[in-house]
């Protein structure tokens, strides 16, 4: 379905961070085609051996020093928290990487994100990063008992 131009099919992401790439086979051949990983070799494992229409998501805390690993290949990347990650990112892309802005909604010390206040100045001083396009947010909700 398409209103405007826009999509409004939810696409399902396989995380296959705990899975083996056969696993991930699998779940491509049931009809996924969307998978996220949140350590640089599984992603870089399972983008080489999963077929070419994969679209991949790196969902998780990515070190600066990392990035120049796996950027090139990221689909979609959901933590970016920090200005030095989003310098890294702009240095290291070879194209536009569709990014999430991670966000501590619960603001939770145990959590990585910017805060809920920080929202605006950090997209807003992102923007000169063309090889950056911000696609969405990234939030976490806290852990209650009531689950």
């Amino acid at each position: 379905m398409k209103k405007a131009g826009i999509s409004t099919q939810p696409n399902v992401i396989a995380v296959t961070k705990y899975v083996t790439i056969d696993r991930a086979n699998e779940a491509y051949d049931a009809g996924l085609r969307h998978f996220g990983e949140n350590r640089v070799e599984g992603f870089l494992a399972k983008q080489n051996a999963l077929p070419d229409d994969a679209v991949f998501h790196f969902i998780g805390t990515l070190q600066t020093r990392k990035v120049k690993e796996v950027i090139n290949q990221v689909d979609y990347f959901h933590a970016l928290d920090r200005l030095k990650l989003a310098k890294e990112i702009q240095k290291r892309a070879e194209h536009k990487v569709k990014c999430f802005v991670q966000v501590n909604v619960s603001e939770e010390e145990s959590k990585q994100g910017i805060t809920i206040n920080e929202i605006n100045d950090f997209i807003e001083a992102i923007k000169e990063y063309d090889n950056i396009e911000v696609v969405g947010l990234m939030t976490m909700a806290p852990l209650t008992g009531d689950v």
